[in-house]
């Protein structure tokens, strides 16, 4: 935001407790503009990971591995998932 000053910025969350977070966070920032859905190849649907570790939510599987166990301190592991909407970059852009 401090490098483009005059630019608007669309912070894509899927996750609606996440995306609550974003929302409240970013308020008072009138160039952020969150949005609750994920970018995608295609609008629609998908199944994202959700882990103990909010950060590490992803539609792509979580792996164990050491650089997670260091980054995250083991908490990047799945404990659910969910169903959340996507757009594709160019479906957004044409709204």
């Amino acid at each position: 935001a401090r490098l483009f000053p005059r630019a608007q910025i669309f912070a894509f969350e899927p996750v609606p407790d996440s995306y609550q977070l974003l929302a409240e966070s970013s308020k008072k920032k009138k160039r952020i503009v969150p949005v609750n859905l994920a970018l995608a190849e295609q609008a629609g649907t998908a199944k994202i990971n959700l882990n103990s570790f909010a950060p590490t939510n992803s539609l792509l599987p979580s792996a164990a591995s050491e650089d997670a166990e260091i980054y995250f301190d083991g908490r990047g592991e799945t404990v659910s998932t969910a169903i959340i909407n996507t757009v594709s970059l160019d479906e957004f852009a044409m709204e």
